[in-house]
């Protein structure tokens, strides 16, 4: 998302290790749907949110300006780096996060000029997703194009220092949808009984309801 009027730095922004932990202990109970659903909301700071910062701004001129936008972007990337290190530890998380859209969140992310690591992570997570599922793999490589998606594949991590603030503004405008192919493919099934052994079975309706939504999400 760029034009945040946020000065692009590397701020580094490491999740701790017991904030991984107990994230990773929280999708064995109730709350996984949720989890993943937050987690992949913070990937697109909300307008409202980023408008009142940018007014803060503007009304105290001897507030730096990378002050008061910091908590959302370090969230924005610890969200893209905890959903990385979920989805490579269970592929039905993965799975289940497809339906949330997470690819186009990610791809969002990785616009955001304004935050460099929010782009690195993000990168890094979309790679796995991309490398994990072929359907993936095919909507990013039509939605990037062959140029970006070159760059994209051939250095993930360092991807932010090389694109230009076209491609950047590609990648934020990215309307990425896969959840119609996924449904129909099967996936939803295996995500369901994912959460059978995961989370109660009152969960399941949500769950079912979710994905039904997603499917018919215009774009």
């Amino acid at each position: 998302m760029r034009g945040w009027g946020v000065e692009r730095r590397a701020s580094p922004a490491p999740l701790p290790s017991p904030a991984i932990e107990l994230i990773k202990d929280l999708v064995n109970y109730d709350v996984c749907p949720a989890l993943l659903k937050g987690l992949v909301a913070l990937l697109i700071p909300s307008f409202e949110e980023t408008g009142k910062q940018q007014s803060q701004i503007v009304s105290d001129s001897s507030v730096l300006q990378l002050t008061a936008h910091l908590p959302l972007f370090l969230q924005q990337a610890a969200a893209a780096k905890a959903i990385g290190i979920l989805a490579r530890g269970n592929t039905s998380l993965a799975e289940e996060m497809l339906h949330l859209r997470v690819v186009h969140s990610l791809m969002a992310a990785m616009g955001n000029t304004d935050h460099s690591n929010s782009q690195r992570q993000a990168s890094l997570t979309l790679e796995y997703f991309v490398q994990l599922f072929p359907v993936v793999e095919e909507h990013v490589r039509r939605s990037m194009g062959e140029e970006l998606y070159k760059l994209f594949r051939s250095n993930a991590e360092d991807l932010y220092v090389k694109i230009d603030s076209i491609q950047a503004d590609i990648l934020a405008a990215n309307r990425v949808n896969v959840t119609k192919e996924l449904y129909l493919s099967g996936l939803s099934d295996s995500t369901v009984s994912f959460y059978f052994g995961h989370c109660n079975r009152g969960q399941v309706a949500y769950i079912t309801h979710f994905q039904k939504e997603a499917v018919e999400e215009k774009e």
